[in-house]
């Protein structure tokens, strides 16, 4: 979701798609980024405080290699990742199941990157997949609209919990420029 949607949706033609869940469904293993939701990092993992229940999701096995076509797209990365549209060959891992990573995974220079890419993008949230990676790791802006957002960078995320609460929100997707809508989520969630 960029930061100006918002703005735009309501002045513009775009297609508003109530109910419409997966829009900002990010593509690592399953991650909501709900908008008044907060969550916290700590290195593999993130956690927050909610209320209500919901059940994880199981992971695939973990792995630490990089497939040949992820170790050429970050060999050739310069100081930000090109995030393909939705639809192009180059975003053919959006349709899979991001991997797991085992914790020996050094990511110091992915984070570094899809921080830039994220900055350059105007977005709020950005998983590995979106910029090529079929990897379980992202990064969320949270409280976007405040004055203080700060963003978070998750490995191997899993919702342990869903605030029984929810909330609608305009939402986009950097995947999926053209598309924004009002999208209805969880107020919370506990991400491990």
């Amino acid at each position: 979701m960029t930061r100006r949607d918002d703005e735009r949706t309501r002045r513009s033609d775009r297609p508003v798609l109530p109910g419409r869940r997966d829009l900002l469904r990010l593509a690592a293993g399953g991650v909501f980024a709900a908008g008044a939701g907060a969550l916290a990092s700590a290195g593999f993992g993130c956690g927050t405080a909610a209320t209500g229940q919901g059940a994880a999701e199981p992971t695939p096995p973990a792995t630490t290699v990089w497939d040949p076509d992820e170790r050429v797209l970050l060999a050739a990365a310069g100081e930000v990742l090109a995030i393909p549209p939705h639809g192009s060959p180059e975003a053919a891992v959006l349709r899979r199941r991001a991997r797991e990573l085992e914790p020996a995974t050094d990511l110091e220079a992915l984070e570094r990157l899809m921080r830039a890419t994220l900055v350059e993008s105007g977005g709020v949230g950005l998983a590995a997949p979106q910029v090529g990676l079929g990897v379980r790791a992202v990064l969320v802006t949270l409280d976007a609209r405040s004055v203080a957002p700060r963003t978070i960078w998750c490995v191997n995320p899993r919702i342990e919990r869903r605030s029984d609460e929810l909330q609608d929100d305009f939402e986009g997707c950097l995947s999926v420029p053209e598309l924004c809508g009002l999208v209805r989520r969880q107020r919370a969630l506990t991400v491990a």
